[in-house]
């Protein structure tokens, strides 16, 4: 979550719309911060939001044991780039169990959807530290993408049978923008409330 600066911003303000709305509506906001610890906020959240770091080194693949007290018939939307391995079942279960609506909002970068060719270079994973050298070459770049277009469709598939939904964001793209071609289409955000950001 911490790959880049646009990410970072654009994270920032989708949660800081989504309380700002709640606000707006008198409803009552529950936000949870998942990293190397779990921080249930229920007030203050735009001060807290607009300080987040993504310094933790704890996944969230590693947060449905840590997810306690969620209020049923809630609302659940979970941000984040949704970059790590492993099963998505045990994570959309414990976000969806109990809840009356389920959205996962994946924040990707463009060099991250669409990475460009170029010579030998070093990514280096900020929550493990492992470092892998590699030429980002045609054939690799297809991989990578043909790798991540499947790791979505898993998550998908899990969602669709949790009743929830799945929707990737460009956060290249301006929070108006997402607004209106992301989250209104997928159900998230009314027409007023989209039409609504600044």
């Amino acid at each position: 979550m911490a790959s880049g600066p646009d990410k970072k911003k654009r994270c920032r303000e989708l949660a800081l719309f989504f309380h700002q709305l709640c606000v707006a509506d008198r409803t009552t906001f529950r936000l949870w911060l998942v990293g190397d610890s779990v921080q249930r906020i229920d007030r203050h959240g735009d001060e807290i939001l607009s300080q987040m770091e993504f310094s933790g080194r704890i996944g969230l693949e590693a947060a449905p044991g840590r997810l306690l007290g969620l209020r049923p018939r809630s609302i659940r939307i979970v941000i984040s780039d949704f970059l790590f391995a492993g099963d998505a079942r045990p994570l959309v279960s414990a976000c969806g169990r109990g809840g009356a609506a389920l959205f996962f909002l994946q924040t990707l970068g463009q060099e991250e959807i669409r990475p460009e060719v170029s010579s030998g270079q070093r990514l280096t994973d900020v929550e493990s530290g492992a470092a892998l050298d590699l030429v980002l070459d045609r054939h690799t770049i297809g991989q990578y993408q043909g790798r991540l277009a499947a790791h979505e469709a898993h998550y998908r598939q899990e969602l669709r049978r949790h009743g929830g939904s799945f929707s990737r964001l460009n956060t290249s793209h301006s929070l108006k923008h997402l607004a209106r071609h992301v989250l209104l289409p997928c159900g998230l955000l009314s027409p007023r409330a989209a039409g609504g950001v600044t």
